[in-house]
């Protein structure tokens, strides 16, 4: 999609925070701290997409140590197990060369569509990331406003007011507060709309897997545990990690907005006070990632889909129970 390939490009020479580190101490200490952020949950989620891989695919591996089939696979008289299942014109469960094909293909597979789904999710945790650490430092930017050295006596009170030479760096700053609340919030917009679609059908995906797996998880049986308890362990808190990382784009959003009330407007002319409502706008309007322009991305909607899928689990192990009797 070309869309994707815009938002990589503005990700890479706009907002990633190395091409705002020199702006100041703050903001490359922001740099540093996003970038060890990043690069722990880089190893964290490649670590449990290998961890998931291997449990996947090791359990038939030892379910046909443990049965004998390898010993015995000549006479062609057992039955292979393997991770993923084909409807195939060849024989794979009981000949050892289409076990093998198989075989590989299983670990290839598990391994594309793991890294599918970690890749998508890496990449747009990545992206908040470097977001949020915009918003922190557009938040320090604006806890850190040049003050007025500037002292009014009006009716024996003292006010503070800036200079001639104080407004027109005042309106320098703010002017630039706009811009980088700008840059942000188009690149805000433009995730939406790359990754909306691709976002709904990840939590279509959620729903209808949560309750496949719970189910067969619900047999409680050592093979049923071993097969799917890690790999719904781990399709759960990828769920949960994606939601909390859009979460912290909210609450950065937040902070911004009490942020902007600590700026000393009440010393400016007119002008510059337009500026500040301006940002006082602007910081009102959410900054959210939505799926599709309808759903919210964030823990609301992750409880939602987790009690949804904990309830269609519910009725189909209903209508299990009662087919079995």
């Amino acid at each position: 999609m070309k869309s994707y390939k815009n938002l990589v490009g503005d990700f890479i020479k706009k907002i990633h925070l190395f091409n705002h580190k020199h702006h100041s101490e703050y903001a490359m200490s922001t740099y540093i701290k996003v970038h060890k952020v990043s690069h722990f949950f880089t190893m964290y989620l490649n670590t449990m997409v290998f961890i998931g891989i291997i449990l996947f695919n090791v359990t038939p591996i030892y379910k046909n140590i443990s049965s004998g089939a390898f010993n015995n696979y000549k006479t062609e008289n057992v039955t292979f197990e393997h991770s993923v299942y084909f409807e195939l014109p060849f024989d794979y469960k009981h000949n050892i060369k289409g076990y093998l094909v198989i075989f590989f293909f299983d670990w290839y597979m598990s391994f594309v569509c793991s890294s599918c789904f970690s890749n998508f999710d890496l990449l747009m945790s990545l992206m908040i990331f470097h977001v949020c650490g915009h918003l922190m430092i557009l938040i320090d930017k604006l806890k850190k406003f040049r003050r007025p050295s500037r002292k009014l006596l009006v009716n024996n009170i003292e006010y503070e007011w800036y200079s001639d030479a104080e407004m027109k760096l005042v309106s320098h700053d703010l002017r630039n507060i706009i811009l980088h609340h700008n840059l942000i919030a188009e690149f805000i917009k433009k995730m939406s709309q790359t990754f909306g679609p691709i976002l709904y059908l990840y939590y279509m995906f959620h729903i209808i897997n949560g309750c496949v797996l719970l189910l067969e998880c619900s047999q409680m049986s050592a093979e049923a545990l071993a097969r799917y308890g890690t790999l719904t362990f781990v399709v759960f808190q990828q769920l949960i990690q994606i939601s909390i990382v859009f979460e912290l784009l909210g609450i950065s959003n937040d902070k911004l907005i009490d942020a902007v009330y600590s700026v000393p407007w009440e010393c400016m002319d007119k002008s510059n006070r337009q500026k500040v409502y301006i940002i006082l706008m602007k910081t009102q309007r959410t900054l959210a990632i939505k799926a599709v322009d309808m759903v919210d991305v964030g823990v609301q909607t992750m409880a939602l889909i987790i009690r949804t899928s904990l309830s269609y689990f519910i009725m189909l192990r209903t209508f299990s129970r009662e087919d079995t009797l």
